[in-house]
């Protein structure tokens, strides 16, 4: 009797243990998804590193500071159809001086299921993206109007 009860107690765990362990999510997909901005220099005519900080404006914490980059990965508003960010480009030697810009994004936000173990991810498609303050006569470029999880993936270009 009491080795019968010691089985069915073992064998309890082991079920339990292997239900606990079919039941836990395993999702290796990054669910994440960021505008990624590159900047491109025009007078060279070839991809730019500058030095930049950057914020989203209506919230102090600084996404990029003053470090040189060659794209930016910059999260867009998931319950909003715009998002701002202010860019500050400093300059790279004495002859030109730094820039500050608000990068405007007009996007609308589309959930999109991934699956059962990953669940969904808020994907965006761009409408519009402009510029606004000093530096406005540089210019932006929309290379892909769809925002999802791929992350090496450039969105829009900023001309420098």
């Amino acid at each position: 009797m009491l080795r019968t009860l010691r089985i069915g107690c073992l064998a309890g765990v082991f079920l339990t243990a292997l239900l606990l362990a079919a039941c836990r999510p395993d999702c290796s997909l990054s669910l994440q998804t960021k505008l990624n901005v590159s900047f491109w220099n025009d007078s060279l005519g070839r991809e730019s590193r500058p030095v930049v900080r950057v914020h989203r404006v209506g919230n102090d914490s600084i996404l990029y500071d003053s470090i040189g980059v060659s794209m930016l990965s910059l999260p867009l508003h998931d319950q909003q159809s715009s998002t701002d960010f202010e860019i500050q480009v400093f300059a790279s030697d004495t002859t030109r001086s730094d820039t500050t810009f608000v990068l405007h994004v007009e996007h609308t936000p589309l959930p999109q299921y991934i699956s059962p173990e990953c669940g969904c991810s808020m994907f965006h498609e761009l409408h519009k993206v402009s510029f606004a303050g000093e530096g406005t006569e540089k210019s932006v470029s929309v290379l892909s109007n769809q925002v999802t999880t791929d992350a090496h993936e450039v969105h829009v270009q900023v001309h420098l």
